[in-house]
């Protein structure tokens, strides 16, 4: 009895053991399954990207194709002397006999007649300034339409126009180096200033027709001085004035109401009504030609 109770027992244990090994098989086989599982996922994660990435090239090659085909890409002439500008998402060029404006697709959307022996132009949102440099004669237009037309007393040297189609005009002057004038939107003289003493170099109008902005400059005390002169129009008197000495103005332009930006040939520098020079900004010995 005691032998067979053993014999019960030893194959009890030796069912349990192989129970226990059977077990254990299956919880690595379930195992091994998992861990399959997870990498198909991330292999299933990372292909479903690489496969959005592929398809976003694609289509960005593909339409990056049509917008550069050569068959949207055109030549324009623009002639000996030929400005050339964005104008309300088209090309302006202009030339000896006026005025082009050609849309994107190659088309010529308007051509305007106005004959110059030395073309310039300005632009300002839909204002399109037209003079004659080193003559006397100005138009303003609104694409193709005839705003006004100006002659000037003596010889245009440079102009600008704002958003409003005011113009500022800096013309010789006898007895004096220039005269600047300035034009309201129907093309009447609304202020004159005649300049005697300084050189000046450059002039800008404000956005809102109010202030002029000139660059001028000064050798009385034996150097070079850049000045920035700010003019308030409707009271006909300089505002402010501020200086620099060793700086050779190029250019000025307003930045806004009240702000301007003088180019140096070594420097640019923020100017304010109020507060003078804002900021400075050299180019570390270096220069513009």
């Amino acid at each position: 009895e005691f032998e067979k109770d053993t014999d019960i027992e030893m194959e009890e244990n030796q069912e349990f053991e192989n129970f226990m090994e059977a077990e254990d098989v299956e919880n690595t086989k379930r195992k091994t399954e998992k861990k399959k599982k997870r990498k198909l996922k991330k292999f299933a994660k990372y292909g479903l990207v690489f496969i959005l990435i592929c398809i976003i090239v694609a289509v960005y090659r593909l339409v990056g194709c049509n917008k550069l085909s050569v068959s949207d890409i055109h030549k324009f002439e623009s002639g000996a002397s030929g400005e050339i500008c964005e104008y309300d998402g088209k090309v302006l060029m202009l030339g000896y006999d006026g005025v082009k404006i050609i849309g994107l697709d190659g088309s010529e959307d308007i051509s305007m007649e106005y004959h110059m022996a030395n073309p310039h132009m300005g632009v300002c949102e839909d204002k399109i300034l037209l003079y004659d440099k080193d003559d006397k004669k100005l138009a303003v237009y609104v694409a193709d339409v005839k705003k006004y037309s100006y002659t000037s007393e003596q010889n245009i040297k440079s102009a600008r126009i704002n958003k409003n189609g005011e113009v500022v005009l800096i013309t010789d002057e006898s007895g004096y180096n220039y005269k600047v004038s300035v034009l309201n939107a129907e093309g009447k003289e609304t202020y004159l200033w005649k300049i005697g003493d300084e050189y000046l170099v450059d002039v800008d109008i404000s956005p809102d027709g109010k202030k002029l902005v000139a660059a001028t400059i000064t050798t009385e005390t034996g150097h070079i001085v850049q000045n920035e002169v700010m003019i308030d129009v409707a009271k006909a008197k300089e505002i402010g004035r501020s200086t620099v000495e060793g700086a050779m103005p190029l250019r000025v332009k307003f930045t806004d109401r009240s702000s301007a930006v003088v180019i140096s040939d070594d420097r640019i520098c923020g100017y304010d009504t109020k507060a003078g020079v804002k900021w400075e900004e050299t180019f570390e010995n270096r220069l513009i030609d």
